[in-house]
């Protein structure tokens, strides 16, 4: 009864977050009208969107005194998504994020690696932690990747790692 009952959690949570059906994590130069080309013409799309994350060295992220320099994940920001793939609050709220505030994985919560309040620094930028996130798509440690969260408007404070910004348009 267990299972049935955390298989229906996990249901609940992906229509929360809109989980998408097909994912799939690119590097470089993408062509995004020849992507919505593709999906206007292909029946079995409904909608597709383009996410950024911006893929940082643990070396260069530091929550409260503990550094990710170790870390086997690839850790990285993102924004919220407009259309789908929600990240989620631990109440299963489609989380909004403020300036100055960061979200994090629920891994780091519950290995002790952080705690709300406290700061991040990343790149050099200082973020709050202001909570953690479920991430439909790679909140289980099989995957390789951890999203944090940031306003979009931390776009536009020059979030650089090495030559790469969190948005091209920033």
């Amino acid at each position: 009864m267990k299972t049935a009952i955390n298989n229906g959690k996990i249901l609940l949570k992906m229509e929360q977050a809109k989980t998408p059906h097909f994912m799939q994590m690119h590097s470089g130069e993408i062509d995004i009208s020849q992507l919505g080309a593709f999906a206007e013409q292909n029946g079995n799309v409904d909608e597709f969107q383009v996410l950024e994350f911006l893929n940082i060295d643990g070396a260069q992220i530091i929550i409260g005194k503990n550094s990710l320099a170790n870390s086997v994940q690839d850790n990285g920001l993102c924004t919220q998504s407009e259309k789908f793939d929600y990240l989620l609050d631990l109440d299963g709220k489609v989380i909004k994020v403020s300036p100055g505030e960061i979200y994090i994985p629920i891994s780091y919560m519950k290995d002790g690696s952080a705690k709300v309040g406290e700061q991040v620094v990343i790149c050099g930028k200082e973020f709050t932690v202001a909570g953690f996130l479920r991430d439909s798509q790679m909140n289980s440690l099989l995957a390789s990747s951890k999203r944090f969260l940031v306003n979009k408007n931390a776009r536009n404070r020059n979030i650089i790692y090495g030559d790469n910004r969190l948005s091209r348009n920033g």
